[in-house]
């Protein structure tokens, strides 16, 4: 069971790396769309 534990963890850290750099680049776009709307 410990085994199979940190191997879920190892899993796991770079699975939340890519959810991250999902948030940050759609959080990027929501920020350039806020700043188109607001020069218009």
């Amino acid at each position: 069971m410990k085994a199979f534990a940190s191997k879920f963890d190892q899993n796991a850290k770079p699975n939340l790396g890519c959810v991250l750099i999902l948030k940050r680049s759609l959080d990027l776009r929501v920020f350039k769309k806020l700043i188109k709307t607001l020069n218009d």
